[in-house]
């Protein structure tokens, strides 16, 4: 039996390069393992989590031997991409100077690809799907000295080494589980890490999606079931953040926060009438976004929306049906005309790249791109970033990716280099990635820019090349013509000279 009833949980850098890249870009909250956290600390446990991002002032590998020490066992939540790289750096080192002490893995990637994960030596257990019950469950078997047998949700390796898959657990309703306890994490450095601009946190009232996006990983991972925290659970809760650290802004980080348009417009009016002064963002889908009645949009903007983000995926027909989106590009375009109309601002993302023949994915490219700029020329203060398509385990696209020529990782070091960023498919060129980093990330914000690149660039010295580059622009837009881009070479050169990441974005210039 364990002597202590610590319980250490470690999350890994969701991106590359984590603190050495410009403070709005840095990562929110570790929601996952902030979650678990919470029936630990009520069943009379001590949670200590641990965040790679923030914790060890220099000496990360020393605090987290020191934290395991006496601990029941370690819990590691990761994605699939850059986590498991310093979820597997630091699982390997527990191992070899804490031997004994049992270590547990969960979140999507164990989720999707449990055979795989146990297949490492520095891995015990595998918890699927959610985690809350499962794990507390674990934490109560291990302290008493037992294995895992028969606990539902986990995944182990008998004596032969053979996998033993428990049943899966019935998740639990998000209603019934307490409060974040974010007081177990040191807010304050996230918060000041996480925006130059204002004070913001990310928050959670809802997890599951019932559709079934098909490069989407979320069906499998909640079993396309949404669930949702009261209204009232949900305004107690901002309103509690918000006066605890002083927020300007509350990210609701769900899937979906709009899945429910009754509960959305609870939650709104229950915001207004306590007084929760502070700006908040969600997803949203084009088609609830459409639903959106008078009422609501009027909840929508007094309540403090800053911006919707909304997945508008690709400007080709053909794409949105491979993909099962359920939208038409008209009514993308209707729904950025409400926007405009209500004078909501929003992040619609946009995906290239996927796994179609060499002409039709072409002209899916160049379909996609004329919607972001339609979408721009709607509204400008509609952010339009184009990602390319990466071929997530799981998902519905996944066997078109394999079938198209992705050669999928064998490993879990191997699974660590998928970067959801840049391209991980051997069909995008390097033509094709600077055609769409050209337009998406440098001729439209210029040809039609916000409210946010004319404050930072429409003014003193700037003002004049601004307005020149603007002007060349929107030529260039117009006539889609973006041969021969010096001022494209220009900028991307200036960017590197000012230590900027790549790629190259407008908004490094002022960020």
């Amino acid at each position: 039996m364990a002597e202590t009833k610590k319980v250490v949980l470690f999350f890994p850098n969701p991106v590359r390069n984590y603190g050495k890249a410009p403070a709005a870009s840095t990562p929110g909250f570790p929601m996952s393992i902030l979650a678990l956290s919470g029936p630990i600390k009520e069943a009379g446990y001590e949670p200590v989590l641990i965040y790679e991002g923030i914790a060890g002032n220099g000496d990360l590998e020393g605090y987290v031997l020191d934290a395991c020490r006496g601990a029941i066992c370690l819990g590691v939540s990761s994605m699939t991409g850059n986590q498991l790289r310093g979820a597997i750096q630091y699982a390997s080192l527990v191992r070899r100077h804490l031997p004994e002490l049992p270590i547990v893995w969960g979140g999507y990637h164990p989720t999707i690809m449990p055979e795989q994960t146990l297949a490492e030596d520095y891995v015990d257990i595998v918890v699927r799907g959610q985690g809350e019950a499962t794990f507390l469950e674990v934490v109560q078997r291990l302290e008493e000295g037992r294995w895992v047998e028969g606990v539902a949700g986990t995944l182990y390796l008998d004596q032969d080494g053979k996998v033993v898959a428990n049943p899966p657990r019935p998740q639990v309703s998000l209603k019934e589980l307490p409060p974040l306890p974010y007081e177990l994490l040191d807010v304050e450095k996230i918060i000041t890490r996480n925006s130059p601009v204002f004070r913001s946190l990310q928050y959670i009232s809802s997890t599951g999606c019932p559709f079934n996006c098909g490069f989407c990983a979320e069906p499998l991972v909640t079993e396309r079931k949404w669930m949702g925290r009261s209204s009232e659970q949900v305004v107690e809760e901002v309103a509690r953040l918000a006066k605890e650290y002083w927020l300007d802004h509350v990210t609701f980080i769900d899937p979906n926060f709009f899945v429910s348009l009754k509960r959305a417009r609870q939650v709104l009016r229950g915001m207004i009438e306590a007084g929760v002064n502070i700006k908040w963002s969600a997803v949203a889908r084009v088609d609830q976004v459409l639903k959106f009645d008078k009422e609501l949009w009027t909840l929508v903007r007094e309540s403090g929306c800053r911006s919707l983000g909304v997945g508008a995926e690709s400007g080709s027909p053909r794409v949105l049906s491979l993909i099962d989106k359920r939208i038409s590009v008209d009514e993308i375009f209707e729904c950025s005309r409400r926007m405009k109309e209500n004078g909501v601002g929003g992040i619609f993302s946009f995906m290239v790249g996927f796994p179609l023949d060499d002409e039709p994915r072409r002209q899916e490219m160049m379909r996609t791109l004329a919607a972001v700029k339609e979408v721009k020329s709607i509204f400008a203060e509609i952010k339009t970033p184009i990602c390319y398509y990466a071929p997530y385990p799981g998902s519905a696209l996944y066997p078109f990716a394999l079938k198209a020529g992705f050669q999928a990782p064998q490993t879990l070091s191997g699974w660590s280099d998928f970067d959801f960023t840049d391209v991980v498919t051997p069909w995008v060129s390097d033509e094709e990635k600077d055609y769409i980093e050209r337009c998406g990330t440098f001729y439209y914000p210029i040809a039609f820019p916000d409210e946010r690149v004319l404050r930072n660039l429409d003014r003193g010295l700037v003002r004049l090349p601004f307005r020149m580059l603007r002007g060349l622009a929107a030529a260039r837009v117009r006539r889609d013509y973006y041969r021969f881009p010096v001022e494209w070479i220009i900028a991307k050169t200036a960017a590197r000279l000012m230590g900027k990441d790549q790629p190259f974005h407008i908004s490094q210039f002022y960020s």
